[in-house]
């Protein structure tokens, strides 16, 4: 090994100053580019191993959304969607209903309560789709039953009124019915 390095040194120095220039920056510039020849190879084969994961992961998504849609078409998705709609608008109109049989529940009673107060006669109540009263009692007792009903309930539609003379008393048939019911207790 010793005389491989005095012949590159004899080698060396039969060269004149340009040479040596030229050949120490090659020298340089090949020990220099070695590590990031060195990189550049890792990069490289990062690089494809990223751009295979890259396809493996579009097919993989591929597949999936294959499958998603054939679950979606067996099952019938937008027909289940629209089912529970269909499902929860009746829930709505029932909790609607539930609560106006509730309030006209309430109403019918506070009707008895007024009647009573009153002491009306004869006093029928009936309900469907509006409410029916029918009574007697004396003038006083009839208006005031009347003007009772007016102020408690505040949106209160009377769709057919009736009242007329007997021989002691009046006698009153009313249909109302209550728009908004807000009850004041």
């Amino acid at each position: 090994m010793v005389g491989f390095l005095e012949l590159l040194e004899m080698w060396i120095k039969q060269r004149t100053l340009r040479e040596r220039i030229l050949l120490f920056c090659f020298c340089f510039f090949a020990f220099a580019m070695l590590p990031l020849w060195g990189l550049l190879q890792r990069a490289e084969s990062s690089w494809y191993y990223q751009k295979t994961q890259s396809k493996e992961l579009q097919s993989y998504l591929s597949q999936l959304q294959k499958e998603f849609l054939k679950v979606v078409e067996e099952n019938n998705i937008h027909q289940l969607e629209q089912t529970i709609a269909d499902l929860e608008a009746t829930l709505s109109a029932q909790e609607k209903q539930k609560f106006l049989i509730q309030t006209n529940s309430s109403v019918i009673t506070q009707f008895k309560l007024f009647a009573q107060e009153f002491a009306l006669e004869r006093f029928i109540l009936a309900q469907e789709k509006q409410i029916f009263l029918e009574g007697s009692g004396t003038f006083k007792n009839v208006f005031g039953f009347l003007f009772k009903m007016e102020s408690f309930f505040k949106a209160l539609k009377i769709i057919d009124f009736s009242i007329y003379p007997n021989a002691n008393n009046l006698d009153f048939i009313m249909q109302i019915e209550l728009l908004d019911v807000k009850e004041e207790f």
